[in-house]
């Protein structure tokens, strides 16, 4: 028991190695939800997840809320793998990894911004935790970020979106320049991931994707704008003919 929660960062004493029980009290009193900390309890209690397990399942969630690090996405994550009844060692996994991205995450963002809110730490994390990498992240942090908080945010998120499905990084990094140069980046931008992913469908590679969207861009216009000009609809996006 002692070493499944040092692998997971956490020093526990003695006595609270002991039981899923005391790992659960310190979580609850932390801040960690009941709901998602029960319902592992249930499990523990059923014999479907030993006491380790069950206690393994909990010390990442505690981890996250001691550093201070957002809890609601290891909690999500955690409650996606009990509904889809996954095997308590890859759930445990998933969320160190969660949990590591998370860390990594703030410390990219402190070096570039103070303090770090939280929407854009879990923007960032979420993307390292998904494999976007952390250069990726860098160079935006580094070449934008004194832009105004709600299109920095949006950039963010673009950067995370269209890292998760492999898009040119320098594409989005042009597309982005030009949105911020013309004003005409807008939160409805982070949709943009759905029409790369109907362009390629139709054998259109990034390149153009990129240089039709930086056009759009730099003319202040829309993400249907895109769409238009390469070839479909947003009818096309739904799925309508």
């Amino acid at each position: 028991m002692l070493f499944v929660l040092v692998v997971f960062g956490v020093q526990p004493s003695r006595a609270e190695s002991d039981s899923f029980a005391g790992m659960k009290e310190r979580a609850v009193e932390c801040g960690v939800s009941s709901e998602v900390l029960n319902e592992v309890g249930e499990l523990v209690k059923a014999g479907t997840f030993s006491d380790d397990e069950g206690t393994a399942l909990v010390t990442p969630l505690f981890a996250a809320c001691e550093k201070k690090l957002p809890i609601a996405p290891l909690q999500d994550k955690l409650a996606e793998g009990l509904a889809k009844q996954v095997a308590p060692l890859r759930i445990g996994l998933a969320l160190q990894v969660k949990l590591n991205a998370y860390e990594n995450a703030r410390r990219l963002l402190n070096r570039h911004l103070e303090p770090v809110a939280s929407d854009v730490l879990i923007i960032v994390g979420e993307g390292l935790s998904r494999g976007v990498s952390e250069h990726d992240f860098e160079a935006y942090l580094a070449k934008f970020y004194g832009q105004p908080p709600e299109i920095f945010l949006t950039g963010a998120e673009m950067i995370s979106l269209l890292g998760q499905i492999d898009f040119d990084p320098e594409q989005t990094r042009s597309m982005l320049k030009a949105g911020f140069a013309s004003g005409g980046l807008t939160p409805q931008w982070r949709y943009l991931v759905r029409v790369v992913l109907i362009a390629r469908q139709r054998g259109i590679s990034d390149n153009v994707i990129g240089e039709v969207s930086s056009g759009v861009l730099s003319e202040m216009g829309t993400v249907n704008d895109v769409s238009a000009r390469l070839g479909f609809t947003s009818r096309s996006m739904t799925g309508k003919k």
